[in-house]
């Protein structure tokens, strides 16, 4: 069975990577390299270690030093670039033997069905129109991460908290629907509609159990609020206080499977407010582009034409914009940030259940594992820096660089992980 799913998503716009820019080479995630200058006494070198929060492993025979450091190597080496006592530092860049790592395929009996995972084809589609998420699982696996395990908000009808592909992902439940419930209530979100329970399972259902399908952060924690009615209604006020209450629970990136057409200033405050100017304390902030009528395309939708929201329009399994079943299709626009599959996308319903749903509202949710599989494998980027390699790391669609279409290109798990080059990304 098939469903189109008519919440909407949202948007996300923050200088985007020039076109046509180099994706850095991989680095390793824990050591940067610094080489000082030759006048520079030993007590000067240990000042400048101090300050800059990294500790010295050894020295290299070239006359540079191995430094230990917790924080993004390439922002410190950046940082440690600028000062006077270095003559120069850079990430320690990561080197193979070979080409193309081993993906890693789950042993889960729907995955082979999850085209947007990993496609061969088999439902009438083109080969590896997808994220490349074996190749994207075998990265984090290799940096000692498998999963993306970040906090992940999802503001939608709630979820199956019981589910057998994701209960054990769930570490926050909460509601915030109608008037007089005196706002956040936490420890119900029942989902008696499928969308939230789809969109969650799309995010991070379990790999590898033996059970459904995969979610593209399968090890995500998930932190839900149901500001959705089981007919799928909600209200400003709902979503806002919805928003908040997923951030101040530790949420590093937070869905939004919905939309409407006004520009509410109360929503824009609650973006902004989880979105903290796009620094490290912030929120990554997703949402759908929208389903239209044909001849409708390019209408604004909040909160996805917000410009602290990464929108995502739908593509199909050909990497084409996607055409749903009721006869609407894939919003488009200048605000669209990238594309994701959004087309018969199989994942968990309620009931230990699975199904195939439609809708930019399945798009979203897959850019929004991507993105929580750069700020678990980058701990150090802030909400804007996770963007910014979002953008920087997607497969170009439709005319080369950017275009209403598919923004700046169709999101792409392995690239976007980079402990390969991107271009041996298949």
């Amino acid at each position: 069975m098939r469903f189109v799913i008519g919440l909407l998503v949202a948007t996300f716009v923050v200088a985007p990577a020039p076109a046509g820019a180099q994706v850095a080479p991989p680095y390793d995630a824990a050591s940067v390299i610094v080489k000082y200058r030759a006048d520079v006494p030993d007590t000067r070198r240990r000042d400048v270690e101090r300050r800059s929060g990294v500790s010295r492993l050894r020295a290299l025979r070239t006359g540079a030093d191995l430094l230990r450091t917790d924080q993004d190597p390439a922002q410190v080496a950046a940082r440690l670039s600028r000062d006077p006592a270095v003559e120069y530092a850079e990430p320690n860049y990561l080197i193979r033997v070979g080409s193309v790592p081993p993906p890693i395929f789950p042993t889960d009996p729907d995955f082979s069905d999850q085209y947007h995972l990993h496609n061969t084809g088999q439902t009438g589609g083109i080969a590896d129109a997808d994220i490349d998420a074996p190749e994207g699982y075998f990265t984090l696996a290799q940096a000692g991460i498998p999963g993306a395990p970040v906090k992940v908000g999802i503001v939608d009808t709630g979820i199956d908290i019981g589910h057998e592909d994701l209960a054990v992902n769930v570490i926050g439940c909460a509601r915030s629907t109608g008037l007089f419930n005196g706002g956040i209530n936490e420890g119900s979100c029942k989902d008696g509609n499928n969308h939230g329970t789809h969109v969650a399972g799309i995010v991070a259902a379990r790999a590898g159990n033996g059970q459904g399908g995969a979610g593209v952060a399968f090890n995500a924690r998930l932190i839900i609020c149901k500001a959705f009615d089981n007919n799928g209604n909600g209200t400003v006020a709902d979503v806002s206080d919805c928003l908040l209450w997923t951030w101040q629970q530790g949420a590093k990136v937070i869905n939004m499977s919905f939309g409407f057409g006004a520009d509410s200033a109360t929503l824009r405050q609650a973006v902004e407010n989880v979105f903290q100017l796009g620094l490290v304390q912030g929120a990554t902030l997703v949402a759908s582009a929208g389903n239209v009528l044909p001849g409708q395309q390019g209408t604004q939708v909040f909160p996805a034409a917000y410009s602290q929201v990464i929108a995502v329009s739908a593509t199909n399994d050909r990497d084409n914009l996607a055409v749903f079943g009721s006869g609407q299709v894939s919003n488009t626009g200048t605000f669209v940030d990238v594309a994701a599959p959004g087309d018969d996308v199989l994942s968990s319903i309620v009931g230990d259940a699975y199904d195939e749903f439609d809708g930019t509202s399945m798009s979203a949710p897959i850019a929004t594992g991507v993105i929580a599989a750069i700020r678990s494998r980058f701990p150090a980027f802030s909400a804007q820096g996770a963007f910014n390699r979002l953008v920087a790391t997607v497969d170009d669609l439709g005319i080369p660089g950017r275009d209403n279409a598919f923004g700046h290109g169709r999101v792409n798990l392995c690239n976007a992980l980079a402990t390969t080059a991107a271009q041996e990304c298949p």
